[in-house]
């Protein structure tokens, strides 16, 4: 599984190397440094995101286009809409954009609950995004995870069972941010804050457990 992190912009050269790929996250790229941070200097596969949970509706497919063409990342999230039928439908229309500017990227589409929209956007995307908010042993059991990314560590046994493809997730850094580490918690820990664009680890004590909580859900 790669382990692809979701990391603050004043922390992005202290745990870049410790992520499986770079994740661009459209909610930060109007920060021009964090923006400067990626232009020309690509050091290994490239994502282009957003945080699942997020309200993002300045985020139109024009513009995740427009982002595509600055980035070139290997990998793009498409918009998505909360009832089934209706991100079908974005997924189709985001798919259709992509094709016709000629990118050659991978496509993610996230899943946005109904069982019978699995095997429909495994047929038009690359890899299926499923939230940590759904029962993600069902999938496994109904549709097969070789195609999935997950957004979001919900526990560690979850991943070694089910083995996504990729997983992406803030939790080693938030987690480490308030002395928590993950080695000592069977599930996803309560109580993290969200996660801030501007977070900073100001100990080497922090940084150290933010490193070993990434290690640790990597270890299998």
């Amino acid at each position: 599984m790669k382990l692809i992190l979701d990391i603050p912009y004043p922390l992005l050269s202290t745990f870049e190397p410790y992520s499986d790929a770079e994740h661009i996250l459209l909610n930060m790229v109007k920060n021009e440094e964090y923006s400067k941070h990626f232009l020309n200097n690509k050091k290994k596969e490239r994502w282009l995101g957003y945080l699942a949970d997020a309200a993002l509706p300045d985020i139109t497919p024009d513009y995740i286009i427009d982002c595509v063409y600055k980035f070139e990342p290997d990998y793009v999230l498409s918009p998505f809409s909360s009832a089934s039928s209706s991100n079908i439908v974005a997924v189709e229309r985001f798919k259709s954009l992509i094709e016709k500017k000629g990118f050659k990227v991978k496509l993610i589409a996230r899943w946005a609950g109904a069982m019978w929209e699995l095997p429909i956007l495994k047929n038009m995307v690359d890899l299926i995004g499923i939230a940590h908010v759904f029962f993600r042993d069902k999938i496994n059991q109904e549709f097969e995870t070789s195609k999935c990314h997950f957004f979001g560590y919900k526990y560690k046994d979850e991943a070694l069972r089910l083995n996504p493809v990729s997983m992406n997730t803030s939790v080693p850094i938030r987690a480490a941010a308030i002395g928590i580490s993950l080695r000592n918690r069977s599930r996803r820990p309560k109580g993290l804050n969200d996660f801030n664009p501007n977070q900073r680890l100001i100990y080497k004590e922090q940084i150290d457990l933010a490193i070993d909580n990434i290690k640790y859900i990597k270890e299998e």
